[in-house]
């Protein structure tokens, strides 16, 4: 979920997504404050590009810190251990083509 925030926000779209867990249906997206015609477009828009670099990616997220000493990191090295471990961009543009 991360990942596709961040690719809608460097595709230029600004919205809420919040994750929604049902007690049946598992968890799902509910996508607030932009209309389903103008998501579907950006979106496809979005995924014909190529995925981006992951460090890239990280480097564009205000908190990369992910375990209890990453403060102590120099950023490049920060950006690349949230990069690794957060980061499947090829993975999510494949989602991201599939859904739009």
């Amino acid at each position: 979920m991360d990942l596709l925030a961040i690719a809608a926000v460097l595709g230029g779209l600004w919205f809420v997504i919040r994750l929604v867990r049902g007690p049946r249906e598992g968890s799902g997206f509910l996508i607030e404050d932009i209309e389903p015609a103008v998501l579907r477009r950006r979106l496809t828009e979005i995924s014909a590009t190529d995925p981006p670099d992951p460090e890239a990616v990280a480097d564009s997220v205000p908190n990369t810190a992910i375990d209890r000493y990453d403060s102590f990191l120099p950023a490049d090295l920060r950006w690349q251990n949230y990069a690794l471990a957060k980061l499947d961009t090829v993975q999510t543009w494949e989602v991201l083509r599939r859904i739009a």
